[in-house]
């Protein structure tokens, strides 16, 4: 199974912890979808998908990008780290999902509340029981919106927007809201 493995996606070995178990969870993910296609090909593809092994997976591969975009993004913005790391700063996660990316910024940013919208009712009852096994109700909410109903202005430190996974017609409403 390594050689499998390696010769799909290369030579792991010098990956980190965190690292690997996202790559863990994207194939698992990425090959549970194909299943369920497989399965059930006359349904539609894409966030039609309901499997909760599908959502959590993907969710799961996610979640390391909370350390490349708190090392790499985040210091790129003059003062943002020291206000994510201040009583009363807020994320919004736009296209949450099962919570994991909105759990792992939670935990990267300790004194940052963080909210996390989504149009798809499956992934967020998942995302639901997520934050609620976690233990971070009172930091992390999650709620059916989508984003081109976003009326919030000034309120967010920083916002994950997930421009692939927006519907073009939306989109450029979308970031403006955002920007706000």
């Amino acid at each position: 199974m390594d050689a499998v493995a390696t010769a799909a996606v290369g030579d792991l070995s010098g990956l980190e912890p965190g690292q690997a178990r996202a790559v863990g969870s994207l194939a698992r993910a990425l090959l549970a979808q194909a299943a369920a296609f497989c399965s059930h090909p006359q349904e539609p593809s894409a966030w039609a998908v309901t499997d909760p092994l599908v959502l959590q997976s993907l969710g799961q591969g996610s979640a390391a990008l909370a350390v490349p975009i708190a090392d790499l993004l985040v210091p790129r913005y003059p003062g943002l780290t020291e206000r994510l790391n201040l009583d009363g700063a807020a994320i919004l996660d736009v296209g949450t999902g099962v919570a994991a990316l909105a759990l792992a910024f939670a935990h990267r940013f300790p004194h940052a509340t963080v909210a996390g919208i989504d149009v798809w009712e499956p992934a967020l009852e998942l995302a639901r029981t997520n934050v609620s096994r976690a233990g971070l109700r009172g930091r992390v909410k999650v709620c059916q919106q989508d984003v081109s109903t976003l009326t919030d202005t000034d309120a967010f430190d920083l916002v994950w927007f997930a421009g692939p996974f927006i519907p073009t017609v939306i989109l450029d409403d979308s970031l403006c809201r955002v920007a706000r």
